[in-house]
């Protein structure tokens, strides 16, 4: 198990490697003695086009879903383009890039 001093505050948006191999990125809700409380995670998988997002539970009630620390071998933030695509994925938003150019 991956000990960590990294600290998420509610609703960061985070990556995670599982045991199995599977890379999940969610929103962090709380950290718990045995894991991680995520909502609407979603599993990284690779397609012809590059990089898509999947419902990694697709039955499951919406909200909080926890991960063990048994199970999560890295964790960190997610890095900006990926948190972009979760953000729109998840909640149809489509964030517009910041730009050099003070208007």
């Amino acid at each position: 198990m991956l000990l960590s001093n990294q600290k998420y505050k509610s609703g960061d948006i985070i990556s995670i490697k599982i045991s199995n191999g599977d890379e999940i990125v969610a929103k962090f809700s709380e950290e718990t003695s045995t894991g991680f409380m995520i909502v609407k995670p979603m599993i990284v998988v690779t397609t012809q086009k590059g990089v898509a997002l999947m419902p990694a539970l697709f039955t499951a009630v919406p909200g909080d879903n926890t991960i063990s620390f048994n199970h999560i071998m890295l964790h960190g933030p997610s890095e900006e383009q990926i948190k972009t695509y979760y953000i729109s994925q998840t909640t149809g938003i489509q964030t517009i890039p910041k730009s050099n150019i003070i208007i």
